[in-house]
């Protein structure tokens, strides 16, 4: 995951309104999932979104975190 968004909040990095994708559950390094996360849930390095969206918004978060 990009620096920029390790130890930050979904509603400070503002997810949604940056890319259009909505993050509809989460998974930790644990292997523990949360569905519908908070807003305000913080995000770890080795974390995995579950997010809704076209592909083409998909691409976007991608880039976004430096997956592509």
């Amino acid at each position: 995951m990009a620096k920029e968004f390790q130890n930050k909040s979904l509603a400070t990095k503002e997810l949604r309104k940056r890319t259009g994708c909505n993050v509809i559950g989460y998974c930790d390094p644990h292997g523990n999932q949360i569905i519908n996360p908070d807003a305000n849930h913080t995000l770890s390095v080795d974390v995995k979104l579950i997010l809704l969206g076209s592909i083409g918004l998909i691409v976007k978060i991608n880039r976004m975190f430096h997956l592509d």
